[in-house]
């Protein structure tokens, strides 16, 4: 599922499988079946599969995608039970996001363009901040 990798930076085959993989376990775990397997090989991590589903969802939206949730929003947090977690997809560390996309990258072309250009984009914002802070200092007498 890419964790930590935001869906504006996934393709569409890409945002089409994740899409696909959570409603696949949303119905697991409606039916009441575990999918604990998957969480021990950090396949998944499931208090973020609310958030995630979220984020494909909304990025859908954008790009004009005809996706439905498969139900209620509140159905899907408690199946998965994020209204108990005060964790979400957005403040998962950055190291999970990083190499996730680091590993989407690798394998495809697509989203690999907007990633790089996404990472290249916000190196770019902290150089220019860190040019900011040294003019600053400067001018502040501290270097």
């Amino acid at each position: 599922m890419f964790h930590g990798v935001p869906a504006k930076l996934i393709c569409k085959k890409h945002l089409g499988g994740i899409w696909y993989e959570i409603s696949k376990l949303l119905g697991a775990l409606r039916k009441g079946k575990k999918i604990t397997g998957h969480e021990v090989d950090h396949q998944i991590i499931r208090w973020s599969i609310y958030a995630r589903m979220m984020d494909v969802y909304e990025e859908s939206k954008e790009r004009g995608y005809k996706y439905k949730l498969p139900s209620s929003e509140a159905e899907i947090a408690e199946l998965t039970g994020y209204a108990q977690h005060s964790l979400s997809e957005d403040n998962m560390p950055a190291e999970i996001g990083a190499y996730n996309a680091m590993k989407l990258a690798m394998r495809c072309p697509q989203c690999a363009e907007k990633i790089l250009a996404h990472y290249q984009d916000i190196a770019g914002r902290c150089k220019l901040l860190q040019e900011i802070e040294l003019e600053a200092m400067v001018e502040r007498g501290e270097l």
